[in-house]
């Protein structure tokens, strides 16, 4: 037997329809309305122009899309994160200044590798210079794998992921 959720009459197993009102029988449970009596929720269309954007509405006013909210940095990020801005300040500055500082020792090695000749010209001034360049480019990344690497902590104290590393 089941019940007719409209009209509560009750109807044998094999009628496909309520026998008082014709109401379809639905196969719902725990006494939930029909799906056919249920609301229509209606919802808002969401209209996107040729290159993906979202058009404006009605009112004129472009729809915005949802500001995403970052979840807080744990203590060991944060410190992770200050260990790299130190770094990448710190080290590419002392290797600046040990380049400059200890300029005839290091032109006189590293020019002949590149020059063959030890003159000091404009030549052997650009290799010097481009090796310096080089030098302060490898600076920055141990500063910049620290600053980079902060999403390992931050997801901590979220309980999704307990490892550290």
């Amino acid at each position: 037997m089941w019940t007719c959720p409209k009209c509560l009459y009750e109807n044998s197993d094999r009628q496909a329809s309520c026998a008082q009102c014709g109401a379809v029988r639905t196969q719902r449970r725990f006494s939930q309305p029909a799906v056919q009596n249920a609301p229509m929720q209606q919802r808002p269309t969401q209209d996107f122009s040729r290159d993906g954007q979202r058009t404006p509405r009605s009112g004129g006013r472009s729809a915005r899309p949802p500001e995403m909210v970052l979840p807080p940095l744990s203590k060991s990020a944060k410190l992770l994160r200050g260990a790299g801005v130190l770094l990448c300040l710190l080290l590419p500055l002392l290797c600046l200044l040990l380049c400059i500082r200890q300029f005839d020792s290091l032109y006189a090695a590293l020019v002949p590798l590149l020059t063959g000749s030890a003159d000091k010209t404009l030549t052997g001034y650009l290799c010097y210079a481009l090796y310096a360049a080089c030098a302060l480019l490898l600076c920055f990344l141990p500063g910049l794998f620290a600053l980079t690497s902060t999403g390992k902590y931050k997801r901590r104290n979220t309980g999704e992921d307990k490892r550290l590393l």
